[in-house]
């Protein structure tokens, strides 16, 4: 799992470079990867959605520990759209949003027969919680579906503040960082 050494790279790869900086260290991505799965390892998670698109990357590794499958919301227009003549099989629902910069945001998640069933027990990831508006637009998404039940949610970097982290009080919350760039 992650040491306090781990975290302290992470932060200053992600400040000095980029958030993709840490998971292009092989050592550092296991490590991550394992500790976003670990909490859910006994929670039967049988879909694992990452939301775009960093949230892709980590999101792929956990559903292989999981032993789950791999959903997306993508950003709006992102999603493909396949020929009209299969077009029925296919609906896509869209949430907007303001992030925490107050632009106007929007994810969009593909459903269909195969996407995500009744039964499905889902583990959201991402790699940053800041206002909580991804997040909060991923569980409006998911509600619209109307299938599937979402246990946790697991993100790598977390500046939440408290009313903020109340508002998913009911779900299983897993952040690895505490990260409070504003202070």
């Amino acid at each position: 799992m992650l040491t306090k050494k781990d975290k302290e790279k992470i932060i200053r790869l992600h400040e000095e470079c980029s958030i993709y900086s840490p998971i292009s260290d092989k050592l550092l991505f296991q490590k991550i990867s394992k500790s976003l799965a670990k909490p859910f390892l006994k929670s039967d998670i049988t879909k694992v959605i990452g939301i775009e698109s960093r949230g892709f990357l980590l999101a792929s590794s956990v559903a292989y520990i999981l032993k789950a499958g791999l959903v997306t919301i993508r950003k709006k227009g992102n999603i493909y759209t396949p020929d009209p003549h299969i077009k029925k099989l296919h609906k896509i629902y869209t949430e907007s949003f303001f992030d925490y910069s107050k632009q106007k945001k929007a994810l969009e998640i593909e459903d269909n027969e195969y996407i995500i069933n009744k039964k499905d027990r889902i583990l959201i990831i991402d790699d940053w919680f800041a206002t909580g508006q991804h997040a909060k637009a991923a569980i409006k998404l998911i509600k619209r579906i109307k299938r599937g039940r979402i246990i946790g949610f697991s993100f790598l970097l977390d500046s939440m503040d408290r009313k903020t982290k109340d508002q998913f009080k009911k779900y299983q919350l897993n952040p690895l960082i505490r990260y409070e760039p504003w202070k």
